[in-house]
């Protein structure tokens, strides 16, 4: 065997020292970051961060004294991060992609004070009312996709997601709000109250806007800065109204235990909404200021608490003027079933889908559809629908159509009838917008 001299020993050992070293990829993420006042961008000490990433078990950490926080030890995914603490608005959620190329997150949270509005209701002569629901309501162009409690007037919306409930004092506390302008709005007809505290109902108790209206075109909005704690007390505004009365038509005993029910719903600024008294078919309503307005009837099946399926349904447009009114006659249809499906565009992975069906005056529609696309939507109310549709996941992917029949209904919305079967078509799209 030939012997390797000094010299090429030599030379081989340089050789492979002189080799690159191979790179080992990370086995494991982290993400790091801040979280600080929005306002003046120091870091508050004890924030909650909330980390979830895909379906994981979300990880908690604690901001330390400089408001500074690291977890590690993650999954290579998109993650969301977000973060609380007592007397601030939760910060909106960050993104992040962990990647074995990009494995450590950097991510600055920053949240903002909270503002209340607080206040005392009373009657028309000055005693508290206890047991009603305040809201605070904010002012959108008509038009606009927002979610919660809708008030239209004129050209404008006035939504509400944060509410309050009077004590037995008459007091409410509405709280975390942003800074903004907002409209204070009392529902007379939400009464929860119970007790020996409780008051009798006053059927002409009208929901009110701060401090003393009808409707939010007769007053102003409040203006609430950041941080900051304002007072609206409210006085209720009484009105006497008309009498309406009338059958519902087409009601069976075929679902033993099933029941009826008539609503009336405000197409006018400040009318007067609520359910009418039903007594076998017939059903009276008292107490309804002038305007128009909607009559909903419902069947629906004894187990059926929330009212979400009704068997059958009718829906009428009526005026009400200064004179009571009789012989009003609600004819009762069975409901329809819409069938549809959810396309992927060419390119897009399939996912499940959430949609919303959003009616003009009735509690949303939620249908989880999975991945083959298909779906029925049961038992729809009469009336007007608007579609709102997302990925139930993190996936870049948007609804680009939605169509009844050969009719594009994205936008503008699609009314359901006794004869509406469907289809309606759902196209996503991965596609930059």
């Amino acid at each position: 065997m030939r012997m390797l001299s000094k010299s090429a020993w030599l030379a081989a050992a340089i050789a492979l020292c002189l080799q690159p070293a191979r790179t080992q990829a990370p086995e494991k993420a982290s993400i790091a970051g801040d979280v600080v006042d929005g306002s003046t961008g120091r870091g508050i000490s004890g924030a909650r961060v909330r980390i979830q990433c895909g379906q994981d078990d979300p990880l908690f950490a604690t901001a330390d004294e400089q408001g500074g926080f690291r977890l590690t030890g993650l999954n290579f995914r998109s993650c969301q991060a977000s973060a609380r603490y007592p007397g601030f608005m939760g910060a909106q959620e960050a993104a992040l992609q962990l990647s074995p190329s990009s494995p450590d997150g950097q991510v600055r949270l920053e949240l903002r004070h909270y503002a209340v509005i607080e206040g005392k209701v009373t009657d028309t002569v000055g005693v508290p009312v206890a047991g009603v629901a305040v809201e605070a309501l904010q002012r959108y162009p008509i038009g606009e996709p927002h979610n919660g409690y809708i008030y239209n007037d004129g050209n404008y919306q006035y939504v509400g997601s944060q509410r309050a409930v009077t004590d037995d004092l008459g007091e409410y506390r509405i709280a975390p709000l942003a800074a903004g302008s907002y409209y204070i709005f009392v529902r007379t007809g939400s009464y929860y109250a119970s007790g020996p505290q409780s008051q009798p109902f006053d059927a002409r108790a009208r929901n009110t806007f701060y401090p003393h209206s009808l409707k939010p075109s007769d007053t102003k909005p409040v203006e609430l800065a950041e941080g900051k704690q304002l007072r609206a007390d409210v006085q209720i505004a009484r009105q006497g109204g008309a009498r309406l009365s009338g059958r519902i038509l087409g009601l069976t005993g075929a679902q033993p235990g099933s029941f009826a029910w008539v609503r009336i719903i405000p197409l006018s600024p400040g009318g007067s909404g609520g359910f009418a008294k039903v007594t076998g078919d017939d059903f009276t309503a008292a107490d309804i200021l002038p305007g128009k307005y909607i009559l909903e009837a419902g069947q629906f099946a004894a187990d059926d608490m929330f009212s979400q399926n009704p068997l059958a349904a009718a829906r009428r447009t009526v005026e009400v003027g200064a004179e009571d009114a009789a012989g009003i006659d609600l004819a009762l249809a069975p409901t329809p079933d819409v069938s549809g499906t959810v396309i992927f565009e060419s390119g897009c992975a399939a996912v499940p889908v959430w949609i919303q069906l959003q009616q003009d005056s009735y509690t949303p529609r939620s249908l989880h559809v999975d991945t083959d696309g298909r779906f029925v939507a049961q038992h729809l109310f009469p009336g007007q629908y608007k579609a709102y549709v997302q990925p139930e996941t993190l996936a870049n992917t948007f609804a680009a159509s939605v169509k009844l029949g050969d009719t594009e209904v994205l936008k503008d919305g699609f009314e359901v009838t006794a004869e509406t079967t469907g289809p309606l078509r759902i196209a996503m799209s991965c596609a930059t917008r």
